[in-house]
């Protein structure tokens, strides 16, 4: 009985031994690696634009037919106006018609407002930049927006987004160099490497979001990532 539990003993002992060695292994192994976080930033220029808008006309009460057609014609005015412009790559989207109550001042509704939403997409930025904040042309032809809204976009924004982050990872590298010159030692190969979010910004702009950013308010932008990464010590 007692050869036994010696024996036991033992093998609990080496299985021990062997455990210990391995995470002590582990923890040696990992110790010779450095962690940086790599950083780019890079500018560009939308290349299409989206703009949004909303046409109105006001009815009686009893009279939405009529209505109806006044919006319409109105629609059908601004169709004609675009279609003039020859704009590149035009997708016109004319959303259904919303029909709200207008109220008196007790509260009782008196007439109806029908408003249908527009949206344009074009690559040609210049021209809707003019006809949006300079909409002479609709209001000469009793065309009036109630809101209008421009963004921007930019089509080969994965392109970058994979340049962005060979980039980010050089730097990585370079920072790690950095740090190791001092101590005598050398960067060895990438271990490990995990992008942070992408920040898309206004130009000069210093906001960054947990969970990224994507500013489509201006033509021009700045796009930023990180990279935490981990290279070997040599």
């Amino acid at each position: 009985m007692l050869k036994a539990n010696n024996t036991v003993l033992s093998v609990s002992i080496i299985i021990s031994s062997i455990i210990l060695g391995f995470f002590f292994y582990i923890s040696r192994h990992e110790s010779n690696s450095v962690k940086v976080v790599g950083f780019a930033v890079e500018s560009f220029e939308s290349d299409i634009v989206r703009w949004s808008f909303n046409i109105s006309e006001t009815s009686t009460y009893f009279d939405l037919k009529n209505g109806y057609k006044k919006l319409n014609n109105k629609v059908n005015r601004f169709k004609k106006i675009i279609s003039s412009k020859n704009l590149d790559s035009l997708e016109v989207i004319i959303k259904p018609v919303r029909i709200n109550d207008i109220y008196d001042r007790n509260g009782v509704p008196t007439n109806k407002k029908l408003n249908q939403e527009v949206i344009i997409t074009s690559k040609s930025i210049n021209e809707i930049d003019q006809l949006s904040t300079n909409p002479t042309v609709f209001i000469e032809n009793n065309i009036v927006f109630e809101y209008s809204n421009i963004d921007y976009y930019y089509t080969k924004l994965d392109l970058i987004k994979k340049e962005l982050l060979g980039k980010a990872v050089i730097n990585a590298k370079e920072r790690a160099k950095e740090i190791l010159t001092a101590s005598g030692n050398s960067v060895g190969e990438l271990r490990t490497a995990r992008s942070g979010v992408f920040q898309i910004t206004e130009p000069l702009s210093t906001e960054v979001a947990g969970y990224g950013l994507h500013s489509t308010s201006t033509r021009k932008k700045n796009i930023k990532v990180t990279v935490y990464a981990e290279f070997e010590i040599k």
